[in-house]
C-alpha cells in the first residue's frame, strides 16, 4: 500500500505541473495520457532499462530512469508480488521513491501556484 500510496503521490504532482502548462482540459488530458504512456514504457515493466550510469552514491549507480517514480514502484512491487519480500527489502525503493514523489508533488504544486490562478478556481469541479 505505501508504495502504491506514493507512486500515486508523484503521479498527482506530474498532473499538477501538466495541468498547470496546459490552456485546456482537453490539452491537459492528452499530454498526460502522454506522459504516463512515457513514464510506464521508460519504468522497466515492459522492456528491460538500459544500463546507463549517471553517478554512484553509496554503492548504487543511479540512471536517469532513477529519477522516474514508475521505475522504483515497478521495483518494488516485482520485489514484493513476485518474490514474497518483506518491507525490510524495498527500504531503497520506498526511499528513492519518496523522494521523488516529495519532488514531483512540491515542483507540481510550485508551477501550478505561479501560473496565477486563483485557488478557487483549481478547486472548482472538485469540490
Amino acid at each position: 500500500m505505501a508504495v502504491a500510496l506514493l507512486a500515486a503521490l508523484a503521479s498527482i504532482g506530474i498532473g499538477m505541473f501538466i495541468a498547470s502548462l496546459a490552456r485546456t482540459q482537453v490539452r491537459a488530458f492528452l499530454i498526460a495520457t502522454a506522459a504516463m504512456f512515457l513514464l510506464v514504457l521508460f519504468s522497466g515493466i515492459f522492456l528491460p532499462q538500459p544500463q546507463i550510469a549517471l553517478l554512484t552514491i553509496a554503492g548504487r549507480a543511479l540512471s536517469p530512469f532513477a529519477l522516474l517514480p514508475t521505475t522504483h514502484m515497478a521495483s518494488a512491487l516485482t520485489k514484493v508480488l513476485t518474490f514474497g519480500a518483506g518491507a525490510g527489502d524495498v527500504v531503497d525503493e520506498l526511499l528513492f521513491l519518496t523522494g521523488v514523489a516529495a519532488a514531483n508533488y512540491l515542483l507540481g504544486a510550485l508551477v501550478l501556484a505561479r501560473t496565477g490562478r486563483p485557488s478557487a478556481h483549481v478547486w472548482e469541479g472538485v469540490v
